[in-house]
């Protein structure tokens, strides 16, 4: 009774969490059935919704500034379905050291937070050198010094976004002829009434007159995770492909590393087209994840082991420290 509950049981499926389930199955099981979630925004999570929310008021030609669509995003978040913003809640954002250039921050700025915040003055690179020195020995930062911290990586992402989507703009009007769609949600039903949901960044028609699907990407190292192939091998591009019988699909990536000469910002255009044999390939994979999650929650948590090779994935897994020794920091179970 229990296993056909179980394999009862309908699942709602996205692009993500089969890369979830692919790389660490515990991971998906904390995250999708115990429901135990970060309990701050990650930067890179923030910064990329903002710049859709910016590129799609660009698309759609709507009144008023992208640049302050983008700001306000920015300024305006969310953490497990509570508001919060920037002015109060600066230390609900985690933030990479990697994704800080601080040529891109006044020091005026700092000199001006650390007013606001009552602390003498500080140079910015002697203060982050002051920051790096404290990660190498693992001791936190206090929580003035956290503030200021968190303050600088902001400002580096805000001047960034800033600059890319000059530059994004100017690649629209230059190539887009016409906008047929713009953060269209995927709802795709199987038999057994599992769905796969997610949403298409924009369908556009190039100057050019072809049709395109587009997904829009920001990157450290685009020809690292963005080679030639990629968007002909992409089981997310092919997914929607599918769906809006359309084949020829893109990345356009926007690389996050500011130049010191010009080309400041660069963009990539990576083009492919969808076949039948790669749609075969992608809907076998989903149908064969989709089983064999289904089967495994018969097993409860037994059934879904962590993959030690993956906690060190992408800056590292937050849940490693809750999976190797319960620690709940920075975590919290959402209803």
């Amino acid at each position: 009774m229990r296993k056909g509950n179980n394999m009862a049981k309908k699942l709602f499926l996205s692009n993500s969490q089969i890369n979830t389930y692919t790389d660490c199955p515990k991971k998906w099981w904390l995250d999708k059935q115990k429901r135990l979630r970060p309990n701050y925004k990650g930067s890179a999570l923030l910064f990329g919704s903002a710049i859709d929310a910016a590129v799609e008021h660009i698309l759609l030609k709507k009144g008023g500034s992208f640049h302050q669509v983008f700001l306000d995003n920015m300024n305006n978040f969310e953490v497990n379905g509570k508001e919060k913003n920037v002015t109060n809640n600066l230390l609900d954002i985690r933030f990479s050291a990697g994704g800080i250039d601080e040529s891109l921050v006044e020091q005026g700025a700092v000199d001006e937070f650390c007013a606001d915040i009552e602390i003498d003055s500080l140079e910015k690179s002697e203060f982050l050198e002051y920051c790096k020195q404290k990660r190498k020995r693992r001791s936190p930062l206090e929580k003035t010094e956290q503030k200021l911290y968190n303050f600088i990586a902001l400002e580096s992402l805000l001047q960034k976004g800033l600059m890319m989507l000059d530059v994004l703009d100017e690649w629209i009007q230059a190539n887009v002829e016409e906008v047929h769609s713009v953060q269209k949600k995927i709802d795709i039903e199987n038999m057994e009434g599992d769905h796969f949901i997610g949403y298409l960044d924009f369908v556009v028609t190039m100057k050019s007159g072809k049709k395109v699907l587009i997904d829009l990407k920001t990157s450290s190292n685009t020809t690292k995770y963005y080679p030639p192939e990629s968007a002909s091998e992409s089981r997310q591009l092919g997914i929607y492909a599918q769906e809006e019988g359309i084949r020829d699909v893109a990345y356009l990536v926007v690389d996050k590393k500011i130049r010191v000469r010009e080309p400041r910002v660069r963009l990539a255009f990576i083009e492919g087209v969808i076949t039948e044999e790669h749609l075969d390939e992608v809907f076998d994979e989903i149908e064969d994840v989709t089983l064999e999650i289904k089967e495994k929650l018969s097993e409860g948590e037994e059934g879904f082991p962590k993959n030690t090779d993956s906690c060190y994935n992408f800056g590292g897994c937050y849940l490693k420290d809750y999976c190797f020794n319960g620690n709940m920091c920075g975590l919290e179970y959402v209803k």
